[in-house]
């Protein structure tokens, strides 16, 4: 009977060690899909960005990752995500922020100029790109 016991004890244990493993590595995968959809946006948002002459506008519908934030840093901005030290950069990150710091869990891409963003951009948002002496970014007029 004790030995019973003990065997459905450890098999509830193990059941409760192999669901935490198990979802511990659901949330590590589906978050780097999230991650790998905003590189590739950033990539095709700065490809975008370079195309554009002086004071052109064009439409840009950013689409993925959901509910993330497009954020732009100038390189003399204080509270960088570590790959924007330096430099001017454009981020997408998973949430509002107050510091840059907190998008290093995010996405940046290094851009040739300073991009300033009008108002919070939240994804999915179709939006309006310019470029003068800096980038203008600007959610479109619905």
């Amino acid at each position: 009977m004790l030995k019973h016991i003990i065997g459905i004890v450890l098999g509830i244990i193990g059941i409760i060690i192999l669901f935490g493993v198990s979802s511990k590595l659901y949330g590590f995968f589906s978050g780097n899909d999230e991650k790998k959809d905003a590189i590739s946006t950033l990539d095709s948002l700065s490809e975008s960005l370079k195309k554009i002459d002086n004071e052109q506008n064009i439409s840009y519908y950013l689409s993925n990752p959901k509910s993330w934030i497009l954020m732009s840093y100038a390189k003399t901005s204080v509270g960088l995500p570590n790959e924007c030290v330096g430099n001017n950069c454009l981020c997408i990150c998973p949430s509002k922020l107050l510091s840059g710091a907190d998008c290093d869990e995010g996405a940046c891409k290094i851009i040739e100029k300073e991009a300033k963003i009008k108002e919070e951009i939240e994804i999915p948002s179709e939006i309006i790109l310019k470029s003068n002496e800096i980038y203008e970014i600007s959610k479109k007029d619905e």
